[in-house]
């Protein structure tokens, strides 16, 4: 175990309008599919997206389509047929939700591409899946990514949003928004070109294949920026020359220690393409193996089970698309060494490409919550609701909310231990001191 200082997000459980719906189930796969049908060729231009899940040894177990048409505030979510750097999909950091993103058009294959479209005739749209399969397709933005990309989202609660993409000046980079809005704010104008975005350990990181920022970065000032006028940063060991060939996409970062990364790099096998592991030292990163055994081509998304022994990553490949061929596959690997070899669990169809990966969203299962409403010490029963001081060891499946009052602040002046599968949480705005011992399990 070790002990985490714990930094401001919020958590919000967002009402969601369903479409068919059918429950994820814990432990699975999801990929982002597109693809209309097994004789419609990809291009450029809209396609229908699908959320297939698996089982963790390729068994297919059922799709989760996305919405095509309007329905009340929700949108459309299309992707396009040929942009390799979208639909990287994410898992919110509580667990709760899968991040999406597309387009609101019509799905087409006989249109022109939707990338160039403008985002005011043709919103970015980001979707919210929870846990039952219930989507929320209400966040539609007329500011982002104009003329171009919106390539992945990340979020803490399914409610607060960082996205990523490029298009034209001022809506482009990492931007940040909130479920239901129709505009966002751009965070930084360090790097605009970003491919993804993911939060690890309360922290949000981004990867490009930009200049010199061809690894992870991360924001200098805020581990959660809401604001502009942010700096981004290579983390420091990583490739920060914009000579470097390394081709990063999707990335996860090791719950609780963050002292290992994987990497997926796009890149051909002969040209280092697979999966880059690196370790930290508390001062920099050291790229410690490549893992590409058992690989033709190198790795666009990945996603990484941290719960077993050895950390076991599924990643779908950068197979090139070929008409009426099958499409690109979902691999494994458990990392025992630098040898360590992929297998193929799955392939798309003829016709159908993966793309983002991720495991499925958990159903919320707090028992219990202790909220934190007062101003002062942690162990005085006047400042929590009810006046229940919660237990010095928060069991599994319960939570711990800190809300003080208006220009107040929680502090922990006791040794408190988080339970696994138990939450604490801070809001936004809210302020939470610890001299005391934070121990997360």
């Amino acid at each position: 175990m070790r002990k985490i200082y714990l930094f401001s997000f919020l958590f919000v459980i967002g009402c969601f309008h369903s479409y068919a719906q059918q429950a994820f189930t814990k432990g699975n796969l999801v990929v982002y599919k597109v693809g209309k049908s097994t004789t419609d060729t990809l291009s450029s231009a809209g396609f229908p997206v699908s959320l297939d899940e698996y089982s963790t040894n390729g068994t297919f177990v059922r799709n989760h389509p996305l919405p095509v048409t309007v329905s009340g505030l929700n949108r459309r979510i299309i992707s396009s047929g040929s942009s390799t750097t979208e639909g990287m999909m994410s898992r919110s950091e509580d667990k709760k939700f899968l991040i999406v993103s597309g387009y609101d058009t019509i799905p087409d294959p006989a249109r022109s591409s939707i990338t160039a479209s403008t985002s005011a005739n043709v919103n970015r749209v980001v979707g919210v899946i929870g846990a039952d399969g219930s989507i929320d397709a209400t966040t539609a933005l007329t500011d982002a990514y104009n003329s171009n990309s919106l390539r992945s989202v990340a979020s803490t609660n399914g409610t607060d949003l960082w996205l990523a993409g490029t298009g034209t000046t001022g809506t482009a980079g990492v931007r940040y928004t909130t479920k239901g809005s129709t505009t966002s704010t751009q965070l930084s104008t360090t790097v605009t070109n970003i491919r993804v975005v993911n939060i690890f350990n309360g922290r949000l990181y981004c990867t490009t294949g930009s200049g010199a920022f061809k690894s992870i970065s991360a924001f200098v000032d805020s581990l959660l920026p809401t604001t502009a006028g942010q700096t981004i940063a290579v983390l420091p060991g990583m490739p920060n020359i914009s000579t470097s060939t390394e081709d990063p996409n999707t990335f996860s970062i090791k719950p609780g220690t963050g002292d290992t990364a994987y990497i997926a790099d796009s890149r051909a096998k002969t040209r280092s393409g697979g999966v880059q592991k690196w370790a930290y030292n508390g001062t920099t990163w050291t790229l410690l193996y490549t893992l590409d055994s058992g690989l033709t081509t190198g790795i666009r998304s990945i996603v990484v089970d941290w719960s077993t022994p050895r950390a076991t990553i599924y990643g779908t490949n950068n197979d090139s698309y070929m008409k009426d061929m099958p499409g690109n596959k979902i691999v494994a690997v458990t990392d025992n060494d630098s040898t360590a070899e992929f297998s193929i669990i799955a392939t798309a169809d003829n016709n159908f490409m993966f793309r983002g990966i991720a495991l499925a969203p958990e159903a919320a299962t707090s028992t219990t919550v202790y909220t934190f409403t007062g101003d002062g010490n942690w162990d005085v029963a006047a400042n929590w609701s009810n006046n229940t001081i919660p237990p010095a060891v928060l069991p599994a499946f319960s939570e711990i909310v800190i809300d003080p009052i208006v220009n107040g602040q929680c502090v922990l002046n006791i040794t408190q231990t988080i339970s696994k599968d138990a939450i604490i949480t801070v809001i936004i705005g809210k302020k939470m001191v610890v001299p005391g011992a934070l121990t997360i399990q």
